[in-house]
């Protein structure tokens, strides 16, 4: 599939060309789409070591099928109080990135950082470092940002769907692999060439999009049902409070006028009292009377 997008490209390159020789060669020449690089071939000891997946599908590392894996900056630059957003690893949630309480570095530093690791809008994140190692985020936002070498940036070749491979990355089996991974060492961190070496199942893109299609339409219906989960616990908790407050302030059971009154309960407890306190008292003497035994 890779081999045919590519003599495509290239097809349409070559048009391009003529059409721009016709024209006096006045602009630029239009720039000749890139050959792809060969995949890396698995041996069969590691293709029985992984799930089984369609006969049309095809196991291939990340790296063979995404056009850039990198990480952000290593050292912390000087940050300023504006400028570009810099982002680190508490930035990047679930559903996506949060500029909720950023840095900020000069345009010139973010130029430089940019040039490496360029996040842009359909690009994938995964937290390499820290309390959250393994979250993974689609980047849905145009704001320009840059990145700490906390977060690794993956951005998915033509023949990959980035929500697809957003889904591939979080799913149970897979997740537990990359934290698993993050803990070989000391530190518990992600590197790129865990990332890189990733094997994943690759399907036509029709196959992947449709894929995502239902897995978002699905957790739509989760996410429903969750927030109906949560209201219902909220009201039943407020019911339990109510009943509480019915039951001791009377208002639980219907009152009976020839119940005994409350004032009549306190004096016979109160009378209960005296009497025990009395008894006490006269055991007491009685002890003090008693001479001991010879």
């Amino acid at each position: 599939e890779t081999a045919a997008q590519y003599e495509k490209k290239l097809k349409a390159w070559q048009a391009a060309v003529k059409v721009w020789e016709e024209s006096g060669l006045s602009s630029r020449m239009p720039r000749r789409a890139k050959k792809p690089h060969s995949t890396t071939q698995l041996t069969k000891d590691t293709l029985d070591s992984l799930p089984e997946i369609p006969d049309r599908w095809t196991w291939l590392k990340l790296e063979d099928v995404s056009k850039k894996i990198t990480d952000g900056e290593h050292f912390r630059p000087p940050v300023t109080n504006e400028g570009v957003y810099f982002l680190s690893a508490k930035d990047v949630r679930e559903d996506g990135v949060s500029f909720d309480d950023p840095l900020y570095i000069s345009n010139e530093t973010a130029e430089k950082a940019l040039a490496r690791c360029n996040p842009e809008y359909g690009d994938l994140l995964v937290v390499s470092r820290g309390a959250t190692v393994g979250r993974v985020c689609v980047v849905r936002t145009r704001k320009q940002f840059c990145l700490l070498g906390s977060v690794i940036l993956i951005k998915s070749g033509e023949v990959l769907d980035s929500l697809y491979l957003s889904f591939f990355l979080r799913s149970s089996g897979v997740n537990k692999i990359l934290v698993r991974r993050s803990g070989s060492t000391a530190q518990h961190a992600i590197y790129l060439r865990d990332i890189r070496g990733m094997n994943v199942a690759v399907c036509s893109l029709p196959e992947q999009q449709e894929i995502v299609r239902l897995l978002e339409a699905r957790f739509t219906v989760i996410e429903q049902q969750e927030r109906e989960i949560d209201s219902a616990l909220k009201q039943a908790e407020t019911l339990r409070q109510t009943i509480l407050k019915k039951a001791f302030s009377g208002h639980l059971i219907a009152q009976d006028q020839n119940d005994e009154p409350a004032s009549v309960l306190l004096d016979r407890i109160k009378a209960m009292k005296e009497y025990a306190r009395k008894s006490r008292k006269t055991t007491k003497r009685t002890r003090k009377k008693r001479k001991p035994a010879a």
